[in-house]
């Protein structure tokens, strides 16, 4: 677990620990928008072209390059003017990123636009773990029997790069990584992906868009 990620559970745990020990306090959730940090915009372009991304690795019966291509279709269009359009390359390996002629073939007679590509990795595993399970009856903290809990755990790694359509020069790179963990047995890995590309679209966003971050927060009020 992340630093960042396991001091804010670290926290919340304290403020739902105080909200427990006094009958006068509550705990409410707010919601707080934070502004956007650009490292690249272009919002001001004309255009954005999706070729597709390489699959370094992916979970069987998800097919993670269209998904990819699926979700920033629509997802574009709530934060992009400009047209979004799919112009799919046949990949032979990662390296085809630093080849700019590629780009610029497949950006040909779109001046000014960039394209929105780069390599994924989707994988999976199950995790075991030893729990207390209760039988109804009054019972001290260490008479409970134990039973094997499994999770699934999905990772996704995303290598996000903006090339120029009209050079296929690199104007933006960087990677976004998010995980997941659940023990409902009927979460379709195609699910789960859709769930993790909309934690990793908000910093995309922000990064070439400007685009505000909503974060929760908890405060205790009496």
């Amino acid at each position: 677990m992340k630093k960042g990620r396991s001091s804010g559970f670290l926290l919340l745990a304290a403020v739902l620990t105080a909200a427990g020990c006094s009958s006068e306090l509550a705990l409410e959730r707010i919601r707080l928008e934070i502004p956007g940090k650009p490292e690249f915009l272009i919002k001001d372009a004309p255009e954005i072209i999706l070729p597709g991304f390489w699959e370094e690795a992916g979970i069987k019966g998800v097919p993670l390059s269209p998904e990819l291509n699926d979700h920033w279709k629509n997802a574009l269009k709530r934060e992009f003017k400009g047209r979004v359009t799919e112009k799919l390359v046949t990949w032979t390996n990662a390296e085809m990123l630093n080849a700019p002629d590629i780009w610029k073939e497949a950006g040909k007679g779109s001046p000014g636009a960039f394209l929105l590509t780069g390599t994924a990795t989707f994988t999976t595993e199950t995790r075991k773990a030893l729990v207390g399970v209760s039988t109804g009856k009054f019972e001290g903290p260490w008479d409970r029997p134990n039973a094997w809990a499994e999770n699934q755990n999905f990772s996704l790694r995303l290598e996000v790069v903006l090339l120029r359509a009209d050079d296929g020069s690199v104007a933006f790179r960087k990677e976004f990584r998010d995980a997941m963990s659940t023990e409902n047995k009927k979460s379709t890995p195609a699910y789960i992906l859709r769930d993790l590309l909309d934690r990793i679209s908000p910093k995309l966003f922000s990064a070439i868009f400007g685009s505000p971050r909503t974060l929760e927060r908890y405060l205790l009020r009496k």
